[in-house]
C-alpha cells in the first residue's frame, strides 16, 4: 500500500512539473505576398494564410458552377445576365461550403483551380482549429499520429509565428491511388492548429506550394 501511495505521489509531481508555461504562437509581421497571391482569413479574423497563384478558397468537394453549367464547353454565347447569375450561384455555393467546413473546425480551406478528376477529392490545403489544450507541442504531435498513415516525423521546424511539428505522409488507397500529405501542428493556448496539405494527384502539385504557403501563416497569439 505504501509503495502504491509513493508511486502516486511521484506521478503527481511529474505531471505538475511537466505542465510548464502554456505554449502560444508569437506575433509576426504581416506576410509578404508575391505577385498573384491573395490572402485568406478566418471568419473571426484571427487566422490568415496565403492563397498561392492558381489556387482559390474552397473545399475537398467544391463544385465549379461555371464548368458544371457549360459542361466544359466554355461560356461563348452566354449572356452577361446568365454569367452574372452563375457568379452569384458560385458565391452562394462557396459560402455554404465554408460554413460547413467551419462547423468541423476548418477555418481556412484552399483548393487548386485545375479541373478536378472525377472520383477524387480536390488537391487542397486547410487550417483546422480544435480545443484540445493547453498541451505541449510534443504532446500535440504525438496525438496527431493517430490520424496519419506511414508518417515520417515529426520534425520540429521554425516558422515566423513560432515552432511547429511537421509530418510527411504517403498512403495507398484501395484503388491504387496515392494520397500525399504534409501536416503541421501548432499550439496556441487552448487551441491546437493542424495545417494540412493534401493531394491524390501528382505529389509535386502540393509539395511545390507547401513551404511558400506555410511561411504566410499568421495566428493571433492566445491572450493577445
Amino acid at each position: 500500500m505504501k509503495k502504491v501511495f509513493a508511486l502516486s505521489i511521484i506521478s503527481l509531481v511529474v505531471v505538475a512539473c511537466s505542465k510548464g508555461p502554456v505554449p502560444t504562437v508569437k506575433s509576426a509581421a504581416p506576410a509578404q505576398l508575391g505577385q498573384g497571391w491573395d490572402l485568406a482569413e478566418s471568419s473571426d479574423k484571427t487566422v490568415s494564410l496565403g492563397i498561392a497563384p492558381g489556387w482559390k478558397r474552397g473545399g475537398a468537394n467544391s463544385m465549379n458552377m461555371m464548368e458544371f453549367a457549360t459542361s466544359g464547353m466554355g461560356t461563348e454565347g452566354m449572356t452577361q445576365e446568365a454569367l452574372a447569375q452563375l457568379e452569384q450561384e458560385q458565391q452562394k455555393n462557396d459560402a455554404e461550403v465554408a460554413a460547413e467546413l467551419e462547423k468541423k473546425g476548418i477555418v481556412i480551406s484552399c483548393i487548386d483551380s485545375s479541373k478536378p478528376i472525377p472520383g477524387e477529392e480536390r488537391t487542397r490545403y486547410t487550417v483546422k482549429r480544435e480545443k484540445k489544450g493547453p498541451m505541449t507541442l510534443e504532446a500535440a504531435a504525438e496525438a496527431a499520429k493517430e490520424d496519419l498513415i506511414d508518417e515520417k516525423g515529426p520534425t520540429m521546424v521554425d516558422l515566423p509565428i513560432g515552432k511547429a511539428a511537421r509530418f510527411d505522409s504517403k498512403s495507398t488507397l484501395r484503388d491504387g491511388g496515392v494520397v500525399t500529405k504534409v501536416v503541421y501542428i501548432l499550439c496556441n493556448g487552448d487551441d491546437v492548429y493542424t495545417v494540412s496539405f493534401i493531394t491524390e494527384n501528382d505529389a509535386n502539385s502540393i509539395l511545390q506550394v507547401v513551404d511558400p504557403v506555410i511561411q504566410t501563416l499568421r495566428i493571433k497569439p492566445a491572450g493577445a
